[in-house]
C-alpha cells in the first residue's frame, strides 16, 4: 500500500495489547498488595482486641488486688489494736496478780504468826497444867500481831492475873480448833 505519507500503517493490535497487559499486571500487583495489607490489618486488629481484653483483665486484677490489700491492711490495724488492748489488759492482770500475791504472802505470814502464838499458848498451858503451879506463879507471855503496824508486841500480864492471860490466848485460838479446857 502505497502511502500518501500521511501516516504509516501500523500493526493493528500490538500497541494496545502491551498497554492492556501492563495495566493488568499493575492491577494484579496493586490487588495483591491491597489483599496483603488487608490481611495484616485484620491480624493487627485481632491483636489489638486481644491486648485490650488482656488490659481489661489486668485492670480488674489490679483493682481486686488493691481492694484485697486495703482489706488486709485494715485487718492488720485491727489486729494491732487488739494486740495493744490485750497487752494493756495483761499488764493490768499482772499488776493485780502481784498485788494479790503480796496480800496472800502477808496473810500467810500473819497466819503463821497466829499459829505459832496458839502453839506457844498451848505449850504454856500444858506446862502450867503439868507443873501444877499456882496461877500467880506462872508467867505467860502473849504475842499480839498488830496488822496495822506489822510488828509483834509482847504483853506480860501482872502476877496473879492468869484469867486475863487465858482470855487473851483464847482470843487468838482458831475457832475451828478444839479448845484445851
Amino acid at each position: 500500500m502505497a502511502g500518501s505519507g500521511r501516516g504509516t500503517i501500523r500493526a493493528s493490535g500490538k500497541g494496545p495489547t502491551v498497554l492492556v497487559i501492563g495495566l493488568v499486571i499493575v492491577v494484579i500487583i496493586v490487588a495483591f498488595n491491597y489483599w496483603s495489607l488487608s490481611r495484616k490489618n485484620a491480624e493487627l486488629l485481632h491483636q489489638i482486641s486481644d491486648i485490650e481484653a488482656q488490659l481489661r483483665i489486668s485492670i480488674m486484677r489490679r483493682d481486686n488486688l488493691e481492694k484485697r490489700n486495703a482489706d488486709l491492711a485494715q485487718k492488720v490495724r485491727d489486729h494491732e489494736e487488739t494486740k495493744e488492748k490485750n497487752r494493756v489488759a495483761q499488764a493490768q492482770r499482772d499488776q493485780e496478780m502481784n498485788e494479790l500475791s503480796g496480800k496472800l504472802q502477808r496473810k500467810t505470814d500473819e497466819l503463821s504468826v497466829q499459829k505459832s502464838l496458839v502453839q506457844e499458848v498451848d505449850e504454856d498451858t500444858a506446862d502450867a497444867d503439868d507443873s501444877n503451879m499456882a496461877p500467880g506463879q506462872r508467867k505467860a507471855e502473849v504475842e499480839v500481831f498488830d496488822s496495822n503496824q506489822k510488828e509483834v508486841q509482847h504483853i506480860a500480864p501482872p502476877p496473879g492475873d492468869e484469867a486475863v492471860v487465858r482470855k487473851n490466848a483464847d482470843s487468838f485460838r482458831n475457832p475451828n480448833l478444839p479448845s484445851m479446857n
